[in-house]
């Protein structure tokens, strides 16, 4: 339901355009995603969707960004604000790294 209703604020946000879920293609071939913008066959957007994250999921968006279009815009939005500091480390170093392809957001406070 989490996922559901950031496509939907997002769907709303861009005036009603479509934001469809399911596989796009990376180096490494499909893998799929909780949102894709404008849609899964051109995506120029995608994002993670998380009610809370960890170590390893994390680490995963720089695989994801390593194989990806120069052009592709990797988001990621999690509920919950990571439990450990190296996760947002992480997140950080992504952002720096990545700018203007990668960028996060916490919705709400810490996690557990």
């Amino acid at each position: 339901m989490f996922e559901k209703w950031i496509r939907e604020r997002i769907r709303d946000r861009l005036g009603g355009e479509e934001i469809e879920r399911g596989k796009v293609s990376f180096k490494f071939g499909k893998f799929n995603v909780d949102a894709a913008i404008p849609s899964t066959r051109q995506a120029k957007v995608i994002l993670e969707i998380k009610i809370h994250t960890d170590i390893q999921h994390t680490l995963a968006l720089g695989g994801l960004l390593k194989s990806s279009p120069e052009d592709r815009k990797l988001g990621f939005v999690t509920l919950n604000e990571p439990k450990k500091e190296e996760v947002k480390k992480i997140l950080n170093d992504f952002k720096e790294s990545y700018k203007n392809r990668f960028d996060y957001l916490i919705i709400a406070g810490k996690d557990g």
